[in-house]
């Protein structure tokens, strides 16, 4: 298994939340990312891959992540994506519209509620 990690206090408060773009430019491609957060951008990135299988761990204070209009493919956009999101708020939109289907707390999944 492959592993990569990444912890944004490992540069300067000043430096971290553009180096939190480069880590998303490297990994999904030309995207914008802004920090919402007023603290300091404390965030945690970890990329695994088992074989064919990749998957990421993504710990951060609020911020935004968004494809430019002028970017129309990106290197993940073959690929099948599942979120689980274990705390926190999220806001996932395509085309101007949010998700048609309900997504369920991770805590329901772990306890097999459906």
């Amino acid at each position: 298994m492959k592993r990569f990690h990444f912890d944004t206090r490992r540069e300067e408060a000043a430096h971290r939340a553009q180096a939190w773009g480069v880590v998303n430019h490297d990994y999904f491609g030309d995207l914008r990312v802004q920090c919402l957060d007023d603290g300091p951008f404390d965030a945690e990135f970890a990329a695994y891959e088992v074989g064919p299988l990749r998957m990421y761990r993504i710990d951060a204070p609020a911020h935004r992540v968004w494809r430019d209009a002028a970017v129309r493919e990106l290197p993940s956009d073959g690929f099948y994506k599942l979120v689980l999101q274990l705390a926190g708020r999220a806001e996932i939109r395509q085309h101007g519209r949010g998700p048609t289907a309900a997504v369920l707390p991770a805590a329901m999944l772990r306890q097999g509620k459906r």
